[in-house]
Order: C-alpha cells, then sequence, then structure tokens
C-alpha cells in the first residue's frame, strides 16, 4: 500500500507564501543586490546580499517578486488601491549580519533576482487557522484574482478578494462563491 502523505505534505499543496502587501509593507523593505562575481540569476544553495536587515526581524525571510496591483472600483470616479500581489520565490537564511548582510538561499521555486524584496518569513507556514469559520456577519466581496498560474479558481485555491481587514475579513475566513 501507497503510504500516506504527512499533515504538512498535504497541506502544503494547497497553502501558498504569496501574499498581497501594502506599499508601506515596502518602504524599508530590504532587496535583492548584486554581488561582483556572482551570477545575476541565482537559486537554491546560492548566496545573496542585501541591505537594511536587522537582528529584531530574525535570520529567516522569505523572497520575494512584485506582481500585480490591486485597486477596487467603488465608483468609476473612485479607484482604491488595495495592495500588490507578491509572489513568494524562495527563502533565505542569514549568514552573516551587517551593513551589507550576506544570506543563503535555502529553498526556491524561481530563479532569484536583483532586486527582488525580503521580508521576515513568518514562524511557521502552518502558524495560519486552518480550519476555515465563517465571517462573523455576512461580506459582499469580489474575486479580483487567483494566486498562481491559473485562469479560473477552483476549489482550494487562494483568491485575491476587493476587500479585507478593515472589512471585517481575517485568515482563515470561510466564503461562500456565488457566480452571477
Amino acid at each position: 500500500p501507497k503510504p500516506e502523505p504527512s499533515r504538512e505534505a498535504f497541506l502544503d499543496a494547497f497553502l501558498t507564501q504569496s501574499r498581497v502587501v501594502t506599499p508601506g509593507e515596502l518602504d524599508h523593505a530590504p532587496r535583492v543586490l548584486v554581488a561582483p562575481g556572482y551570477p545575476l540569476l541565482v537559486t537554491q544553495g546560492d548566496t545573496i546580499y542585501a541591505q537594511g536587515l536587522s537582528e529584531e526581524t530574525g535570520d529567516r525571510y522569505t523572497i520575494y517578486r512584485l506582481g500585480k496591483t490591486y485597486y477596487r472600483e467603488d465608483s468609476p470616479d473612485d479607484r482604491v488601491l488595495l495592495g500588490i500581489e507578491a509572489l513568494a520565490l524562495g527563502e533565505a537564511v542569514v549568514e552573516e549580519l551587517g551593513e551589507l548582510s550576506r544570506l543563503r538561499v535555502s529553498t526556491a521555486n524561481q530563479e532569484i533576482l536583483p532586486g527582488d524584496w525580503l521580508l521576515p518569513a513568518p514562524p511557521s507556514r502552518y502558524s495560519l487557522p486552518l480550519l476555515p469559520e465563517p465571517t462573523q456577519e455576512a461580506v459582499a466581496a469580489h474575486i479580483i484574482d487567483v494566486l498562481g498560474e491559473s485562469l479560473r479558481a477552483a476549489r482550494f485555491q487562494v483568491v485575491v478578494l476587493d476587500r479585507g481587514e478593515e472589512d471585517g475579513l481575517a485568515e482563515g475566513h470561510r466564503l461562500a462563491i456565488y457566480q452571477t
């Protein structure tokens, strides 16, 4: 018989580290820098450099590349910036902290380029609420994108909504989808 996958392996199929960030989250975020003698494209096991790292933010970082910018259009004249898609490329661990910090890429699911962003890695991929619960109040929202390469959303996919925390939504909320 085929062995059962671990809980983590099962959940990995449905969890993504890609996220939507606000422009303010990137104001002081470090970026991957070019280093003389190193390749322009890096991947797992390679070294990268960054400025602006600190002990307070820890020693593990998720590497992101910015994607689409999301807006909500409340009316033709009222366009509200919601955030920017941050596509997770991998993770890196600090090897030497300083004015110019050296990191080792521990995981990579895409090539990493100079200019990609570094944000502190979450404590655990599995620290999110994993048992969905309904919202306290009804929330009317629209799906504005599907994270990843999909054109349509299906069960267990991550979608981007035009509503968020200020509208009463939080990670782990379960919503019904109605097609109009």
